[in-house]
């Protein structure tokens, strides 16, 4: 049976770790921009496993909570906006192909926008994460990784799977902000 941090003072530091890792994720999205091409790679790299080990480390001790959740989707929501926004710009992504990409993203921030305007705070803490998003958080890493080490002969294979993954994530987050 794996700790819980939740109930077990002994695994009590390890609360804030997945927390921290998303933090850590939002100074690797805030740099990414300023970096040397050459780092964006490693960046890329680091930012899909610190969002691999978060999930892991929150889940495995039962050290999750609706605030680290939020913080996690926030992280990887923006380091995915910077890191293709910085490389459409760069020439390694076409716009019209980032747009595309972002639909989930653009879907889910304007839910949380009418969650915020209609003061609803509370419907943020049913927010949970999905199924869909998971996956293409999961194709937009590899996606970067396409992109960045150039190999072409994946890059419209992957491209495609990721665009009808973040539309598919964006009918799937509209459907359940509508059904909260």
């Amino acid at each position: 049976m794996a700790p819980d941090a939740s109930r077990d003072p002994r695994w009590a530091w390890i609360k804030p770790v997945p927390n921290l890792i998303s933090v850590g994720r939002i100074g690797l999205a805030l740099y990414f921009p300023f970096a040397p091409q050459e780092q964006w790679l490693l960046l890329a790299v680091t930012a899909g496993l610190s969002d691999g080990v978060d999930g892991i480390i929150a889940r495995g001790f039962r050290a999750t909570s609706w605030q680290g959740g939020l913080l996690d989707a926030a992280a990887d929501k923006l380091f995915t906006l910077v890191a293709f926004v910085s490389m459409a710009q760069a020439g390694l992504l076409e716009w019209w192909a980032m747009l595309l990409l972002l639909t989930r993203d653009i879907s889910v921030a304007a839910a949380c926008l009418v969650v915020a305007l209609r003061r609803r705070f509370d419907d943020f803490k049913r927010m949970q994460s999905r199924l869909a998003g998971k996956a293409t958080t999961f194709l937009f890493f590899g996606l970067m990784a396409v992109l960045l080490l150039g190999l072409d002969s994946l890059r419209m294979t992957l491209l495609g799977l990721s665009i009808t993954a973040s539309a598919a994530a964006a009918v799937d987050y509209a459907q359940s902000f509508y059904r909260t």
